[in-house]
């Protein structure tokens, strides 16, 4: 995904980054039923004001595009945005599906 995103993070900037990030899911829970799981931080425009007192700058794209700064995400959630079929497994069985 790195690999795809170094180029857009140039055209797209970091706000546009970010919701594409939405857009793939990365701001919600992966939904594999663990108890653990939590979802992303994606930084928004307002969020970053209030915390830090800036909003987004164009070194954000850079830090974004490569997991950096102030988005995070599992490793979970990475190989699920990869389309690793045995995550999905991984959580049927831990609910007993």
């Amino acid at each position: 995904m790195q690999y795809l995103l170094l180029p857009c993070r140039q055209l797209l900037g970091p706000g546009r980054l970010c919701e594409w990030f939405r857009r793939f899911g990365l701001g919600q829970p992966p939904g594999t039923g663990l108890i653990e799981e939590s979802a992303a931080t994606l930084p928004t425009s307002f969020n970053l004001r209030e915390t830090q007192q800036r909003g987004y700058q164009p070194s954000d794209a850079w830090n974004f595009s490569i997991g950096q700064g102030e988005v995070t995400i599992t490793p979970l959630q990475a190989a699920q945005r990869r389309g690793d079929d045995r995550v999905r497994r991984v959580g049927a069985a831990a609910a007993g599906v």
